[in-house]
């Protein structure tokens, strides 16, 4: 049990509620959350957040593991030089029955999130390749950028801008000029 890594406290939290004992590992669970906000550990935050998955599983309702596993996806996904694909698949093996759902969910968002009030349409060529950079098992090298955070935004059009969107797309190593 520590202070800066819920490790301890979620291991435990799923040997409760593999053995049933609904209240101790809510409460244990819970518990391992606090620790890894406080300790800004994302990692483990995301961690405990699956293992809350398998306790919606056996003692929760289908809309709170949903729930819980998309905010684990997401911050799995949000995660810089980590390889989400992995932690992907085990949760697609582990949950089955949900975990179309769960996609089907993070992609409306994704979709929300694009068409904002006050911000280009995202074209969806863009979103894709944000996207699939991030799933891939290869380390990413490509990321979006909102034409404003670009050097020079007179050049919209021009590489390294997505052609007609304001969109700048930049990747590790590029020179802005």
């Amino acid at each position: 049990m520590g202070r800066d890594d819920s490790h301890g406290e979620m291991i435990l939290g799923k040997i409760y509620a593999e053995q049933g004992k609904r209240f101790r590992s809510k409460w244990i669970l819970e518990r391992a959350e606090r620790v890894a906000q406080k300790a800004g550990n994302r990692i483990n935050l995301a961690d405990v957040k699956m293992v809350r998955g398998f306790w919606c599983k056996r003692f929760g309702t289908r809309k709170e593991q949903v729930k819980t596993l998309r905010e684990a996806l997401r911050i799995y996904r949000d995660l810089y030089e980590f390889d989400a694909a992995q932690k992907e698949k085990y949760m697609s093996r582990k949950f089955p029955e949900v975990w179309d759902e769960v996609l089907e969910r993070i992609e409306t968002e994704d979709k929300t999130k694009q068409r904002r009030p006050g911000m280009q349409y995202l074209p969806s060529s863009a979103a894709t390749l944000y996207r699939t950079s991030r799933i891939t098992s290869r380390p990413r090298s490509w990321k979006l950028i909102h034409y404003n955070n670009c050097a020079n935004p007179s050049d919209v059009g021009s590489p390294p801008f997505l052609p007609g969107t304001g969109i700048c797309l930049s990747f590790p190593g590029y020179k802005r000029w």
